[in-house]
């Protein structure tokens, strides 16, 4: 399973997934912004979650990415 985002091109949706990079852990949050201000979204990745059970353990490790959008994709 990969993260990513459904982009929405002439009424349909099409999945796009996050570069191998953002793939470390889970994504708990996101944050879809212009960082960089060049008039492209880009997105904001957010880990670490510890309201797990005791059988599944900590998720940590993750502490977020910053994807930044070009005209090649994220």
């Amino acid at each position: 399973m990969r993260s990513g985002i459904f982009e929405n091109s002439k009424d349909q949706l099409a999945f796009k997934a996050f570069d191998l990079k953002a793939q470390g852990s889970m994504i708990r949050d996101m944050l879809l912004v212009d960082i960089n201000n060049d008039d492209r979204v880009d997105s904001l990745t957010l880990g670490n979650f510890f309201g797990s059970s005791i059988d599944e353990g900590r998720y940590g490790e993750y502490y977020g990415t910053v994807l930044l959008n070009t005209s090649e994709g994220w």
